[in-house]
């Protein structure tokens, strides 16, 4: 049977394009500024359908370049774009007959950039993919999202047009609109590899199987996302901006943006630097997880000319260093290494350094004597000395770095073995002398007890009502969720090499997009048998280096404490649990290193 996420997960780095009625504002309504993304001006300002209307009729999109826009994606590296076909608001950015309120009908450019966009990408070899946001619809009075609780102040549906929540009838919107305009998507624009739906909000467990099937119907081969709820899709969507703590197994997927909005403000100027795309780039595959980034077009089609900078960066990048990025697979270490990230295949493994102005970078657990260390894109090859595995150590890799790598950009070295290559899975110390400990690979102790559930009264990121139970989980963040019983605590095993003091930090994270970090959690931490370390909780630094910036983490030094050379064990527990908004002790890491 064909695989048809094979294609997607070779693919590794697609493009995300917002584009609609609400790039023509900007983020600006009759002058006053939003501070949210974007997209959402509409329901940020209450903004009459009549007027919006007005403003959809001035949206002329004379300056927009498809095949400029899919050379820019392929240039970066990008194998697929996601273009929306129709966001909250409505406004199908294609020639659709369902509907009249379209980009084709109601601009003066009277034109079909979706037609144009497929067009290029089939000849570019680029996938083409769409997104359709298929609950919520500010133009439509049955669309979904108006009874559940507000996103930020805001509305998920469009309670001021249409107040009367009991005259709504989701179904009626989803047979009127929803089916026929998935259905001329998927029949008149050729081949679509990816439907990415948004926000399921109203929809039924029903209508969702109703979609899934529907879009197999027309196109077989084409993949969705979980956002299309209830469980279905056939990969799974992390919270947007959200960068993982750890590997995860399975499909998955990160949409993030380029600045700090999604569709177009025209003073959002808070432009990322092309090495944090790089580094995100790197940091993903090496966590089994697929990269999209979005780019936001103007209300002319433009595409912004940091945009192309950033992108035109990575895309020089992506050149030098493909085989460490496509063909690969995740790091196949446990943890996060101090000096970057790795990827692999089978007789190779690939660090790609986050700052190569050291003069040597080390690395325990290889067990594979290697052949050869050299530097993608270069003549350059490296120094090592390694030591194999015995009963006193784990495996000891010293590489020495040439001078020259100080003045690139995330280097790669790739590393050559004979035979394929093996890395013990424990959690190791480094020969830095420290120590980290995901939360991701904790062994997880919930104390037999009857399930209790119940709603937090938050929508998540898929407009879904979150559910919180009395048992630990992993979240896809990396983080704990649902610790909020004492009873309940987690542990590690891990080896050390060096014996003296350690210093302990624990890093907690916020769990909701954009929330702010919260602690005063009472918590134990017990090395072997001995005597407990306790503290309290608390912001000591806000993480810099957090995993995502839209999920705030902090670090609390709790301690310090002595061990010996051998095998440890460290169990995390909580004598009082701060409920925090029913979010609970959400643990990232522990990580112990030398004073």
């Amino acid at each position: 049977m064909q695989d048809r996420l094979q294609w997607w997960r070779d693919a590794k780095f697609g493009m995300m394009i917002h584009w609609g009625v609400y790039s023509q504002l900007g983020g600006e309504w009759k002058g006053q500024r939003m501070s949210y993304i974007g997209e959402w001006v509409m329901s940020r300002f209450r903004i009459p359908i009549k007027e919006y209307e007005q403003v959809a009729k001035t949206f002329d999109i004379a300056d927009f370049d498809a095949k400029g826009l899919v050379r820019l994606a392929k240039q970066a590296g990008m194998g697929y774009i996601i273009y929306t076909a129709k966001h909250h608001d409505g406004f199908a950015m294609y020639h659709s007959q369902v509907d009249d309120y379209n980009v084709t009908n109601y601009t003066p450019s009277h034109r079909d950039p979706l037609r144009e966009l497929a067009d290029a990408c089939k000849e570019e070899g680029v996938k083409l993919c769409l997104y359709y946001s298929q609950a919520l619809d500010w133009h439509e009075k049955d669309a979904g999202g108006s009874h559940l609780p507000g996103n930020r102040g805001m509305s998920w549906g469009n309670g001021w047009d249409f107040p009367n929540q009991e005259e709504k009838v989701f179904h009626r919107y989803f047979e009127k609109k929803v089916k026929p305009q998935m259905r001329e998507l998927l029949t008149q624009y050729g081949e679509i590899s990816l439907v990415w739906f948004d926000t399921p909000a109203t929809i039924s467990p029903e209508e969702c199987r109703e979609l899934y099937n529907l879009v197999k119907e027309l196109q077989p081969d084409c993949i969705m996302n979980s956002r299309l709820g209830h469980g279905m899709g056939d990969y799974r969507s992390l919270g947007d901006n959200a960068i993982p703590a750890g590997k995860l197994a399975g499909n998955w997927e990160s949409v993030t943006t380029l600045n700090d909005t999604w569709g177009y403000k025209h003073f959002d100027h808070n432009w990322k630097d092309s090495k944090i795309i790089i580094g995100t780039l790197a940091n993903l595959v090496s966590k089994n997880i697929n990269y999209v980034v979005n780019l936001g077009p103007d209300g002319r089609g433009n595409t912004p000319t940091p945009s192309i900078k950033i992108l035109g960066e990575v895309g020089k990048w992506v050149d030098i260093n493909r085989e460490a990025i496509f063909g690969t697979d995740c790091s196949p270490f446990p943890y996060d290494l101090s000096w970057g990230y790795v990827t692999k295949d089978e007789k190779h493994l690939y660090f790609i350094l986050k700052d190569a102005s050291a003069s040597t970078i080390s690395v325990d657990g290889i067990m594979t004597p290697a052949q050869k260390v050299e530097v993608l894109g270069s003549a350059l090859s490296c120094n090592y000395t390694q030591q194999l595995p015995d009963c006193n150590n784990p495996g000891h890799l010293e590489i020495v770095l040439p001078q020259e790598l100080s003045e690139m950009t995330y280097p790669v070295l790739k590393l050559t073995f004979d035979t394929p290559v093996a890395v013990n899975p424990s959690l190791l110390q480094q020969p830095d002398g420290s120590i980290l400990l995901p939360a991701i690979a904790a062994d997880i102790h919930n104390v037999e007890q009857p399930l209790i559930e119940k709603d937090t009264g938050h929508a998540g990121t898929d407009a879904v009502v979150q559910k919180v139970t009395n048992r630990i989980e992993i979240a896809p963040l990396g983080c704990t969720i649902n610790w909020l019983d004492p009873q309940n605590y987690v542990s590690w095993d891990f080896m050390v090499y060096q014996g003296g003091d350690y210093q302990i930090d624990l890093s907690t994270s916020a769990v909701r997009h954009s929330n702010p970090w919260k602690g005063g959690h009472q918590i134990s931490l017990r090395f072997d048998d001995g005597m407990p370390v306790k503290t309290t909780v608390q912001a000591d630094v806000y993480d810099q280096g957090a995993y995502s910036a839209y999920y705030q983490s902090a670090i609390t030094h709790c301690g310090t404490v002595s061990l010996q050379p051998g095998k440890h064990r460290l169990i995390l527990s909580a004598e009082q649990i701060e409920n925090n908004d029913n979010i609970g002790l959400a643990v990232l890491t522990v990580q112990l290193y030398r004073p």
